[in-house]
């Protein structure tokens, strides 16, 4: 036998209707913070993205510090090399290695 709906009553409507209205307005206070919470992520976000572009000129601008003394060292290094005898060429070597790393790292 199927069941019988009944009409619910004044007393269960009021009832029914006030924890709506109450459930309304704790779904309006969830919105309500998830806003600010998105608010505040995206002013982060905006944070990060000025701190990043800050960062990136500064390591723009120490690259370019640095090239002018590398070229330097490098060509001061070339120099070495025609003395390979007088230093031994295992040394000589690995020191121009060592400066050619750290020119192609300042090109980056």
């Amino acid at each position: 036998m199927a069941a019988q709906l009944t009409r619910p009553d004044k007393v269960e409507t009021a009832f029914s209707y006030a924890l709506l209205l109450a459930r309304t307005e704790e779904l309006e206070c969830l919105n309500g913070k998830l806003r600010d919470s998105f608010a505040e992520a995206s002013r982060d976000a905006e944070e990060l993205r000025q701190t990043n572009a800050v960062k990136d000129e500064v390591l723009g601008l120490v690259a370019h510090e640095l090239r002018g003394p590398l070229t330097t060292i490098l060509g001061n290094a070339s120099i070495l090399l025609n003395r390979r005898t007088i230093l031994g060429a295992a040394t000589v070597d690995l020191a121009l290695h060592d400066i050619q790393t750290m020119l192609s790292a300042c090109k980056d």
